[in-house]
């Protein structure tokens, strides 16, 4: 007597991320699983939805214990993904492979997987850029404006499955198996996620930038700057561009807003406000320097040993800079040169602006990318 039912169907799922970026389209496979609980050691595994693309259509297939024999369904399970090299899943890392391995391991069944790729992972990276509110599979559809029919959650079907075994309600194991089939149908629709991460990590080519300058007496000029990258985005981002001084190591606190960016299409459009003033350039090697109170600034001893002044005294790291006034960019790193801060401790870097600042591919390239990395 077999004590497992194999469910088929065929939705219509478009082709809304190209799966050729992730390997062989013929060789991936979708997994979804229900438990009956989140012990591995206590809970068993019911159910195991399986969906393979074809096109714009992806076959389901689901193992479905509907006579509680867990150890058939496993066994079904692992001859059927035999020939796929690609797993993705939404949280499988921490949930749905390790409780397979353990279930499979208490009835002697080897539980051997493929490469797999977590769809919740790779969220989880993007949460501050897009400002998700969670990290649930429903968040990410919410985000990407995506609809979907069921309304009750995995842990909501647990008690649903249990009554199933005692009464086979039809209705109930309609439940099961929607709710099932349509996380597996739902995570095609959401690897567009994915395609931030395609963004940041691809190429970019500067398109223009513009000084925007205000009337006297208002606040300092700003930068308007566009570049183009190799991924279109589904959903336009619209953020605030600001420093964590922890990743300098001076504490946990955020600094003010440097400016904003613009992720739309294939385009990062980022308004930078320009600084207007005086700042310090702080030169490394400070033994090799003198400070001279009297100019407020420092001078290679190369020189500073011709100089006769009561104020030289050997410079500090704190006190090894010359100063330069003038319209200044902000950089998140040291892609131009010569760096300034407004002091010492600054975490945040300047560039002297010019007009031909961004005249370098490779380095118009490399400050942009050190903007976005801020986003993350």
């Amino acid at each position: 007597m077999c004590l497992m039912e194999i469910v088929r169907k065929t939705v219509s799922c478009g082709e809304p991320y190209p799966l050729a970026r992730l390997g062989d389209e013929r060789k991936i496979l979708f997994i979804d699983i229900e438990t009956t609980g989140f012990s591995r050691e206590n809970n068993a595994i019911y159910l195991i939805g399986c969906g393979i693309p074809e096109g714009n259509r992806l076959r389901i297939v689901q193992f479905f214990a509907d006579r509680g024999d867990e150890a058939e369904l496993l066994d079904a399970f692992f001859r059927f993904l035999d020939p796929y090299r690609l797993l993705i899943h939404f949280n499988g890392k921490n949930f749905d492979l390790p409780f397979i391995r353990a279930r499979a391991e208490r009835y002697g069944i080897r539980a051997a997987f493929p490469e797999d790729l977590d769809i919740y992972q790779e969220a989880r990276k993007l949460r501050g850029l897009l400002a998700l509110p969670g990290l649930k599979q429903k968040d990410i559809e919410r985000f990407l404006g995506i609809r979907r029919e069921d309304k009750m959650g995995g842990g909501e079907l647990i008690g649903v499955y249990q009554d199933f075994l005692h009464d086979r309600d039809g209705e109930k194991r309609r439940l099961l198996l929607l709710h099932n089939a349509d996380d597996v149908a739902g995570m095609p629709e959401i690897l567009p996620i994915l395609s931030y991460r395609d963004f940041l990590s691809g190429g970019f080519a500067l398109d223009s930038t513009e000084v925007v300058k205000t009337p006297p007496g208002q606040a300092a000029h700003s930068l308007r700057a566009q570049w183009t990258g190799c991924t279109d985005l589904p959903v336009s981002v619209h953020t605030a561009i600001t420093l964590d001084h922890k990743k300098r190591g001076s504490g946990r606190e955020v600094s003010p807003i440097l400016g904003t960016a613009l992720l739309t299409g294939r385009k990062v459009r980022l308004t930078l406000p320009l600084y207007e003033g005086e700042l310090r350039h702080f030169y490394p090697d400070y033994k090799d320097y003198y400070y001279f109170a009297d100019r407020d600034c420092a001078i290679h001893r190369s020189i500073a040993k011709f100089m006769d002044s009561p104020d030289r005294r050997k410079a500090t790291a704190k006190t090894c800079y010359t100063r330069a006034s003038g319209i200044f960019l902000p950089e998140p790193s040291a892609v131009f040169t010569p760096v300034m801060q407004q002091d010492y401790h600054s975490p945040l870097l300047f560039a002297p602006w010019r007009e031909d600042l961004f005249s370098s591919p490779e380095s118009a390239e490399e400050y942009v990318r050190e903007v976005l990395r801020l986003l993350l």
